[in-house]
Formats: structure tokens, C-alpha cells, sequence
């Protein structure tokens, strides 16, 4: 045996190349392949035709011709039928030569969202199913894959039919009346209950691969779930936070002797502490951090991010395996329920804080899902803080909502009112159904919990209202409405929370909203949330609620149309009518344009002409909510909470929202901001004697303030006047500050400007003493207002348009023929001699004319 002689150079060599191997192990872990070539058929058809996933089948029909678009005048007619079939998907994976086919190694198939029944092969095989649109399925496909190409495959079935044997066995067709179909099959399928219909929304049973597929490469294991909890510390004397536990739980599906882990949480990119273990205790590895950076809602401060790292390493720690990362927030939240003096308290307390919610109901913006984009999500969003609201309601009726919406409002500091999907109809509670239903709350709570912006876990949506007060008593027999009530604890009251409470037991679970009020029956308002349908449905004035307090209005709302040039969007001059076609096919409440008409007789003079009907109608809706709104605020303490119906739209409707599905602010969503803004003076008439109190929504107390009162007519001429000095306004309350007689000046061309100054800024409110239909507003035979507009940048998407009023101007509303517009402010009145100058972005840069700047006033409906 001959002996070899390594050089000193040769050994360097060695050396250097094991450094960049075991350096480039160290990061060799999971790895995507590719699926490509996806395509599509009716299973019933031979010819394939290519798509994209994620994708919905009637997506694709539409954009190939094959179907029209559903939004245009009666179209979604037409859009029907297509749930009836069975259609199926195929995809080509080319597995890559370097990896190992068969042997120990993991190739997992995940899909994280399929619509909604569907078989999934591989090569032939069949890999699974699913049954569950609300589930993400991953399969290991290891024992299916072959070297070359793969072919997959994705049977959809038809989701009706695959529901009809549940409902013969039922044998209750249940009272899911937004299901517009005379069998309501939408019960028994967990699946968007808003595409079978709503009476704000079309019906569009989609089916498809709503949410992406991939297929990944694990050398070894896998970090199959990531629990994470934060606790915090508090000093007892400032309620400041002295330090933060974090508490990371991963499990894996490595078959290794040990878990090697590596967690890192950062700040910044700056690693703050670092950790490694082999072993877990049950409560997980375990960080301390002092003095934290806390998470804040708006607009207490920064909703501060902590990034989370955790690597699972082989046995010798030499090679990462799996790797995840998680945005986290520090804070605490509670719901607070206690008895006291009014009933019991309902209210959110955030880091030691009570926090009045100010925000809305919020609905999928779409029927078709997959149109959604990461632009859509940030425009929402932008919405939600341009209305200074600090909550959404993700409402049971619509989708467990995509991670980019949760990570907005993380950033935001935008708190989420979680719903679990179950709206407005009884539930079956079979063993397969609550299997069903176990499952999909499994892997939604465990997928969203590491929100910070998540607040509350809630059951459903009104359906123990509906089973106590809907009459469905007297639509099915004793035994069938017994059976609802029962399988109403067996799901609400005893799965999901138990659920909640192992998986999440940092979070506050409700059975349902409201939690036990109901809208006519006023006495309940003081134990719980409420949905306040007395407004609208109930026919109640607006200003019904100025002497019923309730304690958290979490539904409540009134409808307008859009925009006419939102209307011409999908109908023609010949539909412009109120009882139209196309306008009764995109109004889906029964009773809805009588009602706004009703409405609109008791405050407003009623247009014939429909173009007037439709601005008029946007004002009702904006100037009554608003009045509402800040009688909510008004109330606090006993109130703490605001979430009108509904934020935005899923088609284009008549509907509750203040964003339309144009994207067009309606004159609704400017009195939001303006209700909701931190600083917000409202008025209250008793009598005689007009009130006037500040809600304060900021932490800090206000010293010195200063409050100017000025009484004055149309012409411009002053009345009365006076200033006051407030010494001391607490922070984060409503306080009342004083009142005056008013008895002098209820006249119908007289009003009264109240603004309030101070360091913290400034707030103003004007008060008129008549209904709008009764105001002797001035129409001068010239030119009522100045108008003036030019760009400010060179892309002509932003311009400044500036406003003068020649004479008192009442709800003047601007707008522009192009869809997604944002003025800075809108809905405004305007004293004689006022000018204002208004920001107007657009989406594209065009050249805007004078001329296509559209003023409405009610000055002119007022003159006819």
C-alpha cells in the first residue's frame, strides 16, 4: 500500500471546499417545484383550455366569451347553472433530476383553498379529497411521483348536487333566506355562504382553486404548525410594560432523535434574542423581553412588529430543514363583560386601555376571489384609515379573509372582529358536520392567531336571534325547531369555544352576534352588542337612538344607490329608473328603494328626476348615519362601540356600504371620517337647550381649551357669539361641555358653527334647527359657486380643485366620471364667501376639464 502525501496547499484546498459545503448545507432545506401548464374542462367536455391558478371556473368563462359579464344590467340571469356541472383541472410537475424519487424524503402537495368538493390525483392515483372550502389540504405525495412528468389532477364536483344527499337526510330545507334558490343547499356545504345570495349580493356559486397550490421538496421534516403567545409584565404604579414573554410552540413531522431549533426574534432586522433548544416544555421555548415595544391601535401610537424566526436543523444541526417567519405584536386585549349600574359593560380593552370601536362591517369585495390583488387589499385598507376607523367586523356570512388582509390591518393598527363563516339560518350538527366544521376551525385559528390586530373569536352571525325571534317557530314542526336549538349548543356553544379555548385561550370567544340583544327589545340593548335594525327595517327615525343608549352597536346601516356614473357602469339611459329592470335586479332587499323613498319624504324634498334621487338618497344616508354615529360616541361610557353595515360592496348594488364596488367613496364614507375623527364635537337638542360635548379619543387630557360659538344666517350675518374657555378635558372619554338656548334662533335659514381648539388639535360641528326639506336655502340667478381646478404633478393623477361659495351652499357633493376617484374631503357646507380647497387623486393621469367636475347642491333640489 503505497502512502500519499498531502501537500500543505492541498490541504488548504480541502479544508476551504468542506467550509462552502457545510456552509451551503446550512441552507439547503425545503424547496418548491414547479406546477405548471394548468388547464381546464367541463367534465362532460374533451376540449382543455389553459388557465391560471388560482382561478375560478366561472372566471374562466367569463374572460373566454363563454359567459357574460354578470355585473352588466340582468346578466347574472344568464352567469346561472354553471355549479350544476362537474369540471376538472390538470397540471404538469416535472420533478428535477437531483431529487430523489422514493426513499424517506417529503413531497408535500398543498392546497391551500379549493371551491369546493373535489378529487385530486397524481399520475392517475388518487391522492384525496376535499369537501371543505375553508380548509387548507396538504398531502404527502411521495408514494405518486415518478421520475419525468407528473400529471395532476383536480376533479371539482358540483357542489349542488354533492349537498343533496345531505338535505334528503335531513330532511329540513332551513331558513336560509339569502340562499336564492327555493332549496337551500348552501347549509350543508362549508363554502362562502355569500355566493348563494345575500340581500346586498348576487348569487354567484363559484367553483375553482381560489388559493395557491404548491409542491415542496422536505429533506427530512417539515415545521407543520407555529404557536405563538405573548404575555406582558406591567408596573403596577405607571401601567407601563416591564417586560414581554413569548412563548414559541412549533411541532414538526421530523422523525429525527431531536427537535433542533433555532428561534430568533428581531426588531428592524437587529437580532434582540436568540434561542436553541432540542426540547419543549408543553407551554413551548420560552423568551423574555424587557421593556417591549407594544402593539397600539389607532391612534394611541405605533403598532409595533417584532419579527419571528424558527428553523427546524437536522439531528447533527448541520442543515436547516424547514424555516418560518412571523410578523408578531406585543399587547394585550380583553373583552370586558361586568355588571354595573346600566346592565352589563361590553367594551375592548387594549394594553390597560378601554378603546371605543369605531369602524365597520366588513364583506369579500368581490364574488369572484381570485380578482383580488395585493393593490385591493392596500386601497382597502386606505379606506378603513381615511375614515379614522381603528375596527373591522369580518362578518360570518363571507370568507375566513386572505393573510394580506390580516397583515394590512397588523401594520395598520386596525383591530379584526373575527367571525367564524355561519350567517343567518340554523345549522345541521350531524357527527360528519361538526367533524367538518372541527377541522376548518382547526386550521383557521391556528393559520390566524399570531395576529396581533385579531381581538375576538365570535360564533356566528344573528342566528340565535333568528332561532328566538324570526318566526321559525311557525315554519317548521316542534320537533325540527327543537332539533335547531339543540344543534345550536352542540356547535356554538360547545365545539367551537371549547376549540378557541385549547387552541387560543388568550382571546375571547362569543357564541354569537349580537350576544344577546335583540333590536326591538330596547331593554336588552344595555347587556350586550346589538344590531340596531329599528333603523332601516324597522322604519325608527335616525335620531331614534338620542335617548336609548345601547352598549356596542355592531350592526346598523341604511342604504343608498351609487353614484350615477357608478350606475352607468353596468346600465343603460333607458334604465335609469327607480323601478327599473336592471335597478330592481341590482337592489336585493325586498323592501328596499320604498324605503329609502320613506326615508328620504321625512328630512328631504323628493326628487322626480332620478339622477336628483340618487344624490339626495346618498346624503340621507351620510347626514343620518352620521347623526348616529356621533350619538354613539355621544354616549360613551355606556356605549362603546360602532361598526355600521356595511364598509364596502361585493357587486354593483344598491346596498348599506359607504365604498361602493367602483371604489368610489359614497357621501356616506366622508361623514364617517368625520364622526369617527379622534377629536369630534356632536350636539344634542333637549327641549330648548342645544348640548354640545367632545369626544376625546386620544390618551392624553386637553388643558385650555378654546370653544368659539357662532350663530348666524344664510346671508352670512351674525347673530350671536360668544367664546368660552375649557379648563380641562380628559383623554379617552366623551365629556359634556355645556349647552345654550336656542329657543331664538329655530328659524329655517339660521344655523350654528361650534369649533373647539386646542394643542391637540382642532374639532367643529354645525347645527341646524330645521330638517333639511324646510331650510330656505338661497338659489341666486348667477353662478352659486367658483369653481377652480389645476394638476400638481406631472402625471395629471392629482388635482387640486378649489371651491367658492358665492352664497350658503348645503351638501355639496363633487364627483368625476372616473371610477375609484379620491377627493380629499366632499359633502360639504359651504357659508357665503367659504372657500375650500380639495386634493382629488385619480388612478390614471388624464387631462381634467372644469367641465367634467360635477357639483350637486341642495340648494337646487330645494328651488325646484
Amino acid at each position: 500500500m503505497m502512502s500519499r502525501v498531502i501537500t500543505l496547499k492541498q490541504l488548504y484546498l480541502w479544508v476551504l471546499s468542506l467550509a462552502v459545503f457545510l456552509s451551503l448545507s446550512t441552507y439547503m432545506h425545503a424547496e418548491n417545484i414547479k406546477i405548471s401548464s394548468w388547464r381546464y374542462r367541463a367534465a362532460d367536455e374533451k376540449e382543455w383550455h389553459p388557465c391560471t391558478v388560482p382561478g375560478i371556473i366561472q372566471d374562466y368563462l367569463i374572460q373566454a366569451g363563454k359567459l357574460p359579464n354578470p355585473h352588466y344590467r340582468q346578466n347574472e340571469k344568464l352567469v346561472q347553472g354553471v355549479e350544476d356541472k362537474d369540471w376538472v383541472y390538470s397540471a404538469e410537475i416535472k420533478l428535477p433530476e437531483s431529487l430523489p424519487v422514493g426513499g424517506t424524503d417529503k413531497y408535500i402537495l398543498s392546497f391551500k383553498g379549493i371551491d369546493t368538493y373535489s378529487t385530486i390525483k397524481l399520475n392517475g392515483k388518487v391522492v384525496g379529497h376535499t369537501d371543505n372550502m375553508f380548509v387548507g389540504y396538504d398531502f404527502d405525495v411521495r408514494p405518486y411521483l415518478q421520475r419525468g412528468t407528473n400529471t395532476l389532477e383536480v376533479y371539482l364536483h358540483a357542489p349542488l348536487k354533492q349537498a343533496h344527499p345531505l338535505y334528503e337526510q335531513a330532511g329540513i330545507n332551513y331558513p336560509a333566506d339569502n340562499d336564492h334558490a327555493p332549496i337551500h343547499y348552501s347549509v350543508f356545504t362549508r363554502k362562502a355562504p355569500y355566493s348563494y345570495g345575500w340581500d346586498w349580493g348576487m348569487r354567484l356559486v363559484t367553483m375553482g382553486i381560489w388559493q395557491p397550490v404548491t409542491l415542496t421538496h422536505y429533506k427530512g421534516g417539515r415545521i407543520t404548525s407555529l404557536d405563538i403567545r405573548t404575555e406582558i409584565d406591567w408596573d403596577k404604579q405607571t401601567n407601563e410594560a416591564k417586560y414581554a414573554r413569548i412563548y414559541v410552540n412549533p411541532t414538526s413531522d421530523y422523525e429525527g432523535v431531536f427537535q433542533n431549533l433555532r428561534i430568533r426574534l428581531k426588531d428592524g432586522g437587529k437580532t434582540l434574542v436568540e434561542a436553541n433548544t432540542q426540547y419543549m416544555d408543553s407551554d413551548g421555548v420560552l423568551i423574555t423581553l424587557p421593556k417591549p415595544k407594544l402593539w397600539w391601535p389607532k391612534p394611541w401610537g405605533q403598532p409595533h412588529l417584532y419579527t419571528l424566526e424558527v428553523a427546524l436543523f437536522d439531528d447533527a444541526h448541520e442543515r436547516i430543514l424547514d424555516e418560518q417567519t412571523k410578523q408578531i405584536g406585543i399587547r394585550e386585549v380583553k373583552l370586558v363583560r361586568q355588571a354595573d349600574h346600566e346592565g352589563t359593560s361590553f367594551y375592548f380593552q387594549v394594553n390597560k386601555q378601554p378603546l371605543f370601536a369605531k369602524g365597520a362591517n366588513y364583506i369579500p369585495g368581490d364574488n369572484i376571489l381570485t380578482k383580488r390583488t395585493d393593490e385591493t387589499f392596500r386601497k382597502l385598507f386606505d379606506d378603513v384609515e381615511f375614515a379614522e376607523m381603528n375596527m373591522l367586523r369580518v362578518w360570518g356570512g363571507g370568507i375566513y379573509e386572505d393573510e394580506r388582509f390580516y397583515e394590512e390591518a397588523d401594520r395598520r393598527g386596525i383591530l379584526i372582529w373575527q367571525d367564524f363563516m355561519f350567517a343567518c339560518t340554523a345549522y345541521p350538527a350531524d357527527s360528519a358536520f361538526l367533524d367538518n366544521v372541527r377541522r376548518e376551525a382547526d386550521y383557521q385559528v391556528r393559520r390566524l392567531k399570531h395576529h396581533p390586530s385579531i381581538v375576538l373569536w365570535c360564533g356566528n352571525n344573528e342566528i340565535e336571534e333568528g332561532i328566538k325571534y324570526w318566526g321559525w317557530q311557525s315554519r317548521y314542526s316542534k320537533a325540527q325547531y327543537e332539533r335547531m336549538r339543540v344543534d345550536y349548543e352542540l356547535l356554538f356553544r360547545e365545539l367551537l369555544p371549547r376549540l378557541v379555548q385549547r387552541l387560543d385561550p388568550d382571546r375571547t370567544y362569543i357564541h354569537s352576534s349580537p350576544y344577546s340583544a335583540n333590536w326591538g327589545r330596547p331593554e336588552s340593548w344595555l347587556h350586550s352588542d346589538v344590531h340596531y335594525w329599528g333603523l332601516w327595517y324597522g322604519k325608527e327615525p335616525f335620531d331614534a337612538v338620542d335617548n336609548r343608549p345601547m352598549r356596542f352597536a355592531s350592526e346598523y346601516g341604511f342604504q343608498s344607490f351609487p353614484d350615477v356614473d357608478a350606475l352607468k357602469q353596468f346600465a343603460r339611459p333607458e334604465d335609469m329608473s327607480l323601478e327599473s329592470d336592471v335597478m330592481r335586479q341590482h337592489q336585493k332587499a325586498s323592501t328596499g328603494n320604498s324605503l329609502i323613498r320613506e326615508y328620504m319624504e321625512r328630512d328631504y324634498r323628493v326628487p322626480t328626476d332620478f339622477e336628483d334621487f340618487v344624490y339626495v338618497g346618498q346624503v340621507l344616508q351620510a347626514r343620518g348615519m352620521e347623526h348616529v354615529m356621533q350619538t354613539l360616541r355621544r354616549w360613551r361610557p355606556v356605549c362603546m362601540g360602532s361598526l355600521y353595515w356595511q364598509l364596502n360592496d361585493a357587486w354593483p348594488s344598491v346596498s348599506w356600504s359607504s365604498v361602493d364596488y367602483y371604489q368610489n367613496y359614497k357621501a356616506l364614507h366622508y361623514t364617517v371620517r368625520r364622526s369617527y375623527a379622534p377629536l369630534m364635537l356632536c350636539t344634542h337638542l333637549d327641549g330648548k337647550m342645544l348640548s354640545f360635548s367632545l369626544a376625546n379619543d386620544y390618551l392624553e387630557e386637553i388643558d385650555a381649551a378654546h370653544l368659539a360659538i357662532s350663530v348666524k344666517n344664510f346671508e352670512g350675518k351674525v347673530l350671536h357669539q360668544e367664546e368660552r374657555i375649557i379648563p380641562h378635558l380628559k383623554g379617552n372619554t366623551t365629556t359634556l361641555i355645556d349647552s345654550i338656548s336656542v329657543e331664538p334662533f329655530m328659524k329655517p335659514d339660521v344655523y350654528i358653527d361650534l369649533k373647539l381648539s386646542s394643542q391637540r388639535g382642532t374639532a367643529e360641528s354645525r347645527w341646524y334647527p330645521v330638517r333639511t326639506k324646510e331650510m330656505k336655502l338661497p338659489h341666486t340667478k348667477g353662478q352659486m359657486y367658483d369653481l377652480n381646478i389645476k394638476p400638481i404633478d406631472k402625471t395629471k393623477k392629482t388635482y387640486q380643485v378649489e371651491i367658492k361659495a358665492n352664497c350658503f351652499l348645503k351638501d355639496v357633493f363633487l364627483s368625476v366620471p372616473y371610477m375609484g376617484a379620491r377627493w380629499s374631503d366632499n359633502l360639504l357646507d359651504l357659508a357665503r364667501g367659504e372657500k375650500r380647497t380639495i386634493i382629488l387623486t385619480l388612478n390614471e393621469g388624464t387631462h381634467l376639464s372644469r367641465e367634467q367636475v360635477r357639483v350637486r347642491t341642495m340648494n337646487e333640489i330645494n328651488n325646484q
